[in-house]
């Protein structure tokens, strides 16, 4: 770990990294977003991955800067960025996002600290227009994940000389950000939160495309286990658990395995129990507080089913990376 760059938070010069990919029903309320943060902005670089829809024709009417690539995934398109930026901090936009005018403003004041390399805004709020008891729901299971986050496991606004020193964003990984905190902490630097940086999001608004979306990250988890020997606790507790589950079934293992199992419901009651309790202090709507933990456990259930299907592709010989392109 070294002594990083030590300038007033004002006079932090900031670059806008935006990976999109399909993202025409919404990319243009993102830049618009962007365009009018308070903080100036030194250079937005826009980079297009494969869309097939009209996305890079709706970013030409923005002053931006456009790269477009071939479908490569999310990471390789933010290391092309890298490459051109100018900026001391690089802000890692998302395409289905909306920014307040303050959210830059605030996100850039932790850096007065010369030992923080990254700061991770405050919990999402959904954008959707159809706001459906599902969307609701995710909004209240945002709210409980983030007053039971102890510290940040990534960060939206890098230094860059940290992003250059880590060697980029990992390009066969999903969870570029993810694994990009992992590396920037094993370096020693600190991420912090910025609670009062709010931003909105465009939320799936049906089980199945929720389905999809965690399926799909679950399958990369793979990728992270191989490389970096760390998953997320939540699916590697429901890996445990399911697998206990079909053992003890299949060998009709109903002494030990049996034990193991009940043991592991008994903790899943406790998980859902505290979701509940927790999100009571958020929501008054009963049928929305019983809503949260089953958002909760339908996610992390089809993340996990994800990386079975991911150690399966892994088995048989095949990319769980190219297949996540090839059905992104």
């Amino acid at each position: 770990m070294r002594i990083l760059l030590h300038k007033s938070p004002e006079n932090l010069n900031v670059s806008v990294v935006l990976p999109v990919h399909n993202c025409a029903s919404v990319i243009g309320n993102c830049i618009e977003s962007i365009l009018r943060q308070i903080h100036p902005i030194q250079d937005i670089i826009i980079v297009d991955d494969g869309s097939t829809d009209n996305t890079p024709l709706i970013v030409s009417k923005y002053p931006v800067r456009l790269l477009s690539v071939r479908r490569s995934g999310k990471a390789k398109a933010e290391n092309l960025a890298l490459t051109q930026v100018k900026g001391d901090l690089i802000w890692i936009a998302e395409g289905d996002a909306q920014y307040p005018p303050d959210f830059l403003e605030k996100m850039v004041k932790p850096f007065s600290d010369p030992q923080v390399a990254g700061v991770l805004p405050g919990p999402r709020i959904p954008s959707n227009s159809n706001r459906n008891f599902w969307v609701r729901c995710q909004e209240a299971e945002f709210q409980v994940r983030w007053l039971e986050l102890k510290e940040p496991l990534a960060a939206w606004v890098y230094r860059k000389e940290v992003l250059d020193e880590a060697g980029g964003f990992d390009e066969d990984a999903l969870h570029d950000d993810w694994v990009m905190g992992i590396k920037v902490k094993a370096l020693g630097y600190k991420l912090v939160f910025q609670p009062d940086s709010i931003w909105f999001h465009h939320e799936k608004e049906t089980l199945w495309q929720i389905f999809r979306q965690q399926f799909r990250w679950g399958t990369a988890h793979i990728q992270s286990l191989r490389k970096y020997k760390r998953m997320p606790r939540g699916i590697a507790f429901n890996s445990l658990f399911l697998g206990l589950l079909i053992i003890s079934l299949v060998f009709r293992a109903f002494s030990f395995f049996a034990f193991l199992v009940v043991c592991a419901l008994a903790i899943f009651s406790y998980v859902i129990i505290r979701y509940v309790w927790f999100a009571r202090k958020i929501v008054k709507d009963i049928k929305l507080c019983m809503g949260v933990p089953f958002i909760r456990v339908f996610r992390s259930f089809s993340s996990t089913l994800g990386f079975f299907w991911g150690v399966i592709l892994y088995l048989s010989g095949k990319d769980p990376f190219q297949w996540i392109l090839n059905h992104g």
